[in-house]
C-alpha cells in the first residue's frame, strides 16, 4: 500500500495493485479526474481494511459483509490491536465497499 498512501513510486503501485488482481494502467484511466487525498488520521483504517479483504463474507445474492470473527483473528496474527473507534472506522468503510459491490453488479 505504499504508492496509495502517497510514499511510493510507479514500482510500488504495480506491487499495490498485483494484491488487487487490478492493473495499475486500468486503474490510473479511472482516476485521472478523481484525485483523492488520504487524510494521515485515516492511513491505519484504510490500510487494515485493504489488509483484511479476505475477511468479506458472501452468499448466493453476493457479499454481505465482513465477518467478524475472521477480521479478529487476522488483526491478532498482525499484532495489532482493535478499539472502538478504528472498528467503525472500519465499519464505515465496509459499508461503504458494500455499495460499491452492489453498485457494480447492478451496471453489469
Amino acid at each position: 500500500m505504499t504508492y496509495l498512501l502517497g510514499r511510493g513510486d510507479k514500482k510500488e503501485l504495480e506491487q499495490d495493485f498485483g494484491v488487487f488482481g487490478v492493473p495499475p494502467q486500468e486503474f490510473l484511466d479511472g482516476i485521472k479526474d478523481k484525485d483523492f487525498e488520504l487524510w494521515e488520521e485515516n492511513a491505519e483504517p484504510f490500510d487494515l481494511f485493504v489488509k483484511l479483504q479476505t475477511q468479506w463474507r458472501s452468499g448466493p445474492s453476493g457479499f454481505t459483509g465482513m465477518d467478524y470473527a475472521g477480521v479478529r483473528a487476522a488483526l491478532a496474527m498482525m499484532r495489532r490491536r482493535m478499539t472502538p473507534e478504528l472498528f467503525g472506522l472500519l465499519q464505515v468503510m465496509e459499508t461503504a465497499g458494500l455499495k460499491a459491490l452492489r453498485e457494480s453488479k447492478n451496471d453489469n
